[in-house]
């Protein structure tokens, strides 16, 4: 378990301005995931890059520490070297137990701007399609997310969490309905993220008419004809101004810089023959140059703004969180059950076994002398006998073997099966040692991370 960690940023340092400076292009993560992998020494990786964060989640070959992790993902990301404690400052980490319980909360919506959203698991689940496409997420990756996905279904099935509209998009759409009830036009959408999917969906929900605009423009004519909108296009029909009045601009389109310069802006601006359209930028980095913005006479509304909105909302909701938390915890007790039943099962079944071929010599030895003669019926129904003995047998170490390993650690294990038998003593050290098997805290043989251990 200790092989597993974390390190990231949020927007709660640093701002967007801060995210944008860790953020890798969406069009550039395929191609850089495996060299980023590289870079950083991992065995395995899946990158997450959010409005609201960026994060690196990996694994590491056993021995190395997961704090030094930290520097060698500023270096990669930042393209430089850290100054003294600049990794440390800006970056946050997580290993083992405390990793897992970070991806728990993450994917719940507990860590997210607005408590309790559920656009974060779709998120998740496009970072870790990537990485399996990219060939950086593997089978200890893979078993993580998908128990982090099983818990997120289970939290918004069983809890108030997830009620209401709790998403950074439906934030930006308040804005938007606002700036519509009072001002007529058309909404841009710009970009086909998720965000802009959820907005389009919205809109054609409520009759908002409504355009996509893309770089690519049959991504936006596919969008706009799944939700029956006006229209799809290429961003440079936006760019070149619209015959509609447009009363507001939605952007999220992950590109490294604006997307929309100051002409395209003026040209916007002079659109509407009312006031200006509203601006709502969600990337980061921003599509739109707030100052830019300011400049030509338009209103923006950008991530900074939502996020504190988000803030103020997250507060409001927190106890109805208590429900969900118990939950997680619950979820890390189990995962520390199954981490111990991949590594320590086939160590049980050997032992049972064991406990089976012992009966079979000595089911032998009685038919052979004291037994020696008796019809087929009663062979059988020894050799039943002494199975279903040896399974009763065999069932107390194995229960208060499976429970030690749990509490105690690897070294109770290892305790026993060496006094008991070299050969299952040899197969446990091989299946601890395994590259392709994660372990839980207590069965590493250094010391295991606290589960609300930062590291650092």
């Amino acid at each position: 378990m200790n092989r597993i960690g974390i390190v990231g940023i949020d927007w709660r340092h640093g701002g967007p301005e801060a995210l944008a400076r860790y953020t890798v292009p969406a069009d550039e993560r395929l191609q850089r995931l495996p060299q980023l992998r590289e870079e950083i020494g991992a065995r395995e990786l899946v990158y997450v890059a959010t409005c609201n964060r960026v994060e690196v989640v990996f694994v590491v070959a056993t021995g190395t520490p997961v704090a030094a992790i930290r520097p060698r993902v500023f270096r990669a990301l930042r393209g430089r070297e850290p100054r003294a404690r600049e990794a440390e400052t800006e970056l946050a980490a997580w290993g083992g137990e405390g990793a897992a319980e970070h991806l728990f909360l993450l994917a719940s919506g507990m860590q997210s701007a607005m408590l309790g959203e559920r656009e974060i698991v779709g998120q998740l689940r496009e970072a870790a399609d990537l990485a399996a496409q990219a060939g950086t997420r593997g089978p200890i990756l893979s078993w993580l997310f998908d128990e982090a996905f099983k818990l997120s279904r289970r939290v918004h099935r069983l809890t108030a969490l997830g009620e209401g509209k709790v998403s950074i998009a439906e934030l930006a759409l308040s804005h938007v309905r606002d700036r519509v009830a009072r001002e007529s036009g058309v909404v841009a959408l710009v970009g086909v993220s998720p965000m802009i999917v959820h907005c389009a969906r919205a809109l054609a929900e409520e009759n908002v008419p409504a355009r996509v605009f893309n770089r690519t423009a049959s991504k936006a004519q596919d969008l706009a004809a799944e939700f029956g909108l006006l229209g799809g296009h290429g961003l440079e029909e936006l760019r070149a101004g619209l015959s509609d009045e447009v009363a507001a601009v939605v952007l999220a389109t992950g590109a490294p810089e604006p997307v929309l310069h100051r002409s395209h802006l003026e040209r916007l601006a002079a659109s509407h023959s009312g006031h200006s359209p509203l601006v709502v930028d969600l990337a980061t980095p921003p599509d739109v140059d707030p100052e830019v913005a300011r400049l030509v006479g338009l209103e923006r509304v950008g991530m900074q703004e939502i996020l504190v909105q988000a803030e103020a909302h997250r507060r409001g909701r927190e106890q109805a969180g208590q429900a969900a938390r118990e939950l997680v915890d619950r979820a890390l007790v189990d995962l520390d059950a199954k981490l111990v039943d991949r590594v320590i099962a086939p160590m049980l079944a050997a032992l049972q076994r064991r406990y089976r071929a012992t009966a079979e010599r000595g089911v032998e030895r009685l038919l052979k002398k004291e037994l020696a003669g008796v019809d087929e019926a009663t062979e059988l129904a020894v050799r039943r006998w002494a199975e279903v003995l040896a399974r009763r047998f065999a069932h107390l170490p194995t229960a208060g073997l499976r429970a030690l390993a749990t509490q105690h650690g690897f070294r109770v294990l290892e305790s026993f099966f060496t006094a008991a038998d070299e050969a299952l003593a040899e197969e446990l050290t091989r299946l601890r040692e395994a590259d392709d098997r994660p372990l839980p805290s207590g069965l590493e043989l250094e010391a295991p991370s606290s589960s609300a251990e930062v590291l650092g």
